[in-house]
């Protein structure tokens, strides 16, 4: 069975990209305001995931300065 020769290129995000990618746009998008306290465990539910690719998305938001962590305590949308 001879296969194309074009190449169909796959697109796979990880599901902590999934959820980097959709908090950010919600927070530039003001979905998310200045100030809110945004829960792992309800962004885990919402995308059918475990906390730890949340916590991972959180991590990469935070060195981006769009979110604060307090361990233990809340994780805050920081001012644009």
């Amino acid at each position: 069975m001879p296969l194309p020769n074009d190449q169909l290129v796959l697109e796979r995000t990880s599901a902590k990209q999934r959820v980097y990618e959709t908090v950010k746009d919600w927070i530039i998008e003001g979905q998310f305001r200045p100030g809110e306290k945004i829960l792992d465990n309800e962004i885990a539910d919402y995308f059918k995931v475990s906390r730890t690719p949340v916590r991972e998305a959180f991590q990469m938001l935070e060195t981006q300065k769009l979110i604060k962590s307090y361990p233990g305590k809340a994780t805050i949308v920081t001012e644009l």
